[in-house]
């Protein structure tokens, strides 16, 4: 049996920074909810299954912490199980991280006009799927064996449960950086802002792979104690953020892409129109859709766009008009 601090020690760290993680959640919610009163039912359903999720599983690791130094404080039988409410943890942030990636998957899709690699989703969502039967399968498998030592059985399904969701990451942050980096336009304003689009993508998928990569690293050294957990039991909340992040700075985007294309507009004196298009970014739902290019040539491919679907960017459902 391993010491105390990383059995005992690791969970009550992770249910501090889950109180934390999960307060920036609400208000991010919050945000969200009062932000855009209008967005899309595909976005609402993703957003409240995601903190339904995190909800159980907040309420599962805090539970699980209280069965330990409250009510069986003392006793070194229970010390040495695993509480049956563990599974709900593993479960609930399986769900969460898979919520979460579909919703990215979907953006992804959404630039399919600039891909044009329809082969993309599929793979990712069977990394995500595999993903997903991993954290069912280690939910499932710690209910039924609650020890400790019982452990290293179930180190295949969560290798196969983290694995599943770092390369969905990798995956989705690489095509997005991708699509961004090689996105190439004569002015210097859009070309900032595709470079800050891409180191966006960049950072908010990094932080997940990271923690999972890290996550796998450590339950392979110790699988007897409690110090993946307390990677695992936050992971959800990184997620879920990292989601109302996006969807909150549409905004301040829109606003970005619009004002960038009228300075273009502005400092150019012949243009040639070409099919550069930013859809839906106005704040004005009656104005049509402008069309904007370099002057003279565009290093853009032929037809090519800049267009996000309506579903993650518009404006017009936002309660306010600037960030």
């Amino acid at each position: 049996m391993s010491s105390l601090s990383l059995t005992i020690g690791c969970l009550l760290i992770a249910s501090w920074a889950n109180i934390v993680l999960f307060t920036l959640e609400a208000v991010q919610a919050y945000t969200y909810f009062r932000r855009y009163p209008k967005d899309t039912c595909f976005n609402r359903v993703f957003v409240i299954s995601a903190l339904a999720s995190d909800t159980m599983t907040v309420i599962a690791c805090l539970s699980v912490n209280y069965l330990y130094l409250v009510t069986h404080w003392g006793s070194e039988t229970y010390i040495q199980t695993q509480p049956s409410i563990f599974c709900i943890y593993i479960l609930g942030t399986g769900i969460t991280a898979t919520i979460v990636q579909i919703w990215l998957t979907r953006m992804v899709f959404s630039l399919y006009v600039l891909t044009k690699q329809w082969i993309w989703p599929p793979i990712i969502v069977l990394f995500i799927l595999a993903g997903l039967a991993g954290s069912s399968a280690t939910a499932i498998y710690t209910f039924i064996n609650t020890s400790y030592s019982g452990r290293e059985a179930v180190v295949k399904f969560v290798t196969l449960w983290l694995s599943g969701c770092a390369a969905a990451d990798i995956m989705i942050t690489g095509l997005l950086v991708w699509t961004f980096r090689t996105l190439e336009t004569d002015f210097v304003n859009t070309a900032e802002l595709l470079h800050r689009l891409s180191l966006t993508s960049l950072r908010n998928g990094s932080i997940t792979t990271l923690m999972t990569i890290i996550n796998i690293v450590v339950f392979k050294l110790q699988p007897q104690t409690n110090a993946a957990v307390m990677i695992e039991m936050t992971i959800g909340r990184i997620y879920t953020l990292s989601m109302l992040a996006n969807l909150n700075n549409r905004t301040n985007l829109a606003e970005q892409l619009r004002a960038s294309a009228e300075k273009n507009l502005n400092t150019s004196s012949n243009l040639k129109f070409s099919s550069i298009k930013f859809s839906g970014f106005g704040t004005n739902p009656t104005k049509p859709e402008r069309a904007y290019a370099a002057p003279g040539t565009t290093t853009m491919p032929q037809n090519s766009t800049i267009q996000m679907s309506e579903s993650y960017l518009d404006p017009t459902r936002c309660r306010d008009s600037v960030v």
